[in-house]
């Protein structure tokens, strides 16, 4: 640590948590929701651990949606809801210490922070995680590829 600040020598020195979701509706739509989720740990070179499951929509899934990825309402009967789900498939164990990445990260962030409600979340074991911080600023491999493409 220098001038408060913790420097690393390379981006090997930080585990890292892939997170993806998948949703009821588009990027347009305010009312759509998680109804699947996959977070992989990556250390180093190696990927250490993952977690996926599904779980129930609170709003009906748009056809274009099931269209890109082929989940539909009978697929999600009697499932859980997001942060249960999530708990039950301990993406906090997965994410624990670990930097939070996602391809297109706004819509994952924005689309899981919908459905977990904030009084669980506080209670819960994952309170520490950084996926799970509201205030953790996700790493985007998606922004890099513009500002990359305008270089």
């Amino acid at each position: 640590m220098r001038d408060g600040y913790l420097y690393l020598k390379n981006l090997e020195d930080v585990p890292l948590v892939i997170f993806d979701t998948e949703t009821t509706g588009l990027n347009e739509d305010p009312a759509a929701g998680v109804i699947e989720f996959a977070a992989m740990r990556i250390e180093g070179t190696t990927v250490t651990a993952t977690a996926e499951g599904r779980c129930k929509a609170f709003a009906p899934i748009h056809p274009k949606a099931s269209a890109v990825h082929g989940i539909y309402p009978l697929d999600l009967v009697g499932l859980p809801p997001l942060w249960e789900a999530m708990i039950e498939a301990k993406v906090h164990d997965v994410a624990r210490g670990a930097y939070p990445v996602a391809y297109n990260a706004a819509f994952d962030y924005e689309m899981m922070w919908r459905d977990i409600p904030v009084a669980p979340w506080r209670d819960s074991q994952a309170y520490d995680v950084p996926l799970f911080d509201p205030q953790c600023v996700w790493l985007d491999p998606l922004v890099w590829a513009r500002h990359c493409e305008n270089l």
